[in-house]
């Protein structure tokens, strides 16, 4: 048995295919840029839909800012909002 189960090990051969790899998220946005999964670079639920992996690339215009020390702001598959973070600590301070 032993015998048997080596002799299927040495006849058992594995071609890989090297995939781009990325670890920064803001790479995988980039014109071109490498996606972390073979489908897309996002999850994305389209409304009354179930969430499923999308390719989204932002354009050069969108990394400009970047010039800056600014991140980029390019279209998103959700809507973001943001606030006043200091004004939303005094109004929780204020009801506490």
């Amino acid at each position: 048995m032993k015998l048997t189960a080596a002799e299927a090990i040495e006849r058992i051969q594995i071609d890989f295919e090297r995939l781009p790899f990325v670890v920064d998220p803001l790479d995988t946005l980039r014109p071109g840029g490498p996606n972390p999964r073979t489908d897309g670079n996002i999850w994305a639920t389209p409304p009354g839909g179930q969430p499923a992996v999308e390719e989204l690339k932002w354009t050069e215009a969108d990394f400009a800012e970047t010039r800056f020390g600014r991140l980029p702001m390019g279209k998103t598959p959700d809507e973001w909002s943001y606030g006043d973070l200091d004004a939303g600590f005094q109004k929780c301070r204020a009801c506490s």
